[in-house]
């Protein structure tokens, strides 16, 4: 899923979305980071419009749907990753074992105009499709 959304209450930026889902059987940290990573600059290089930072920016909402994710990967899921210039990330572990959920739910640092639109797109739209087709 890809979208623009424009808000002036966001000091009139526009602020391209990109959900990507990735199936699989196990998970490790080192994986979610690379994953996540690649994510990321995927909607870094697919973004229309105005250079990034120009009024515009990204936000990768990369969505991991895993059995056996290792203790280290559910706790790098639960911390705030470091900030790229005009390009958020908020990775997402379902784990189909317990249903559970992990993603940061913290104060934000970079990007804080935007927390109440991400959190509530896991909320409202990424949790309770995956919850129910899980």
């Amino acid at each position: 899923m890809r979208r623009a959304d424009f808000r002036l209450r966001w000091g009139a930026i526009r602020l391209h979305t990109s959900v990507f889902l990735f199936a699989l059987e196990g998970l490790t940290q080192r994986d979610a980071k690379a994953l996540t990573t690649s994510a990321r600059q995927y909607a870094i290089d697919h973004k229309t419009g105005l250079k990034a930072g120009m009024g515009t920016g990204t936000l990768s909402v990369p969505v991991f749907l895993c059995a056996n994710a290792d203790d280290a990967a559910k706790r790098w899921f639960t911390h705030e990753l470091a900030p790229v210039f005009a390009a958020m990330a908020l990775p997402v572990l379902l784990d189909l074992e317990t249903g559970s959920l992990f993603y940061y739910r913290g104060q934000w640092g970079s990007g804080f105009i935007f927390r109440s639109y991400t959190l509530g797109l896991v909320t409202k739209t990424i949790a309770p499709a995956i919850t129910t087709a899980a």
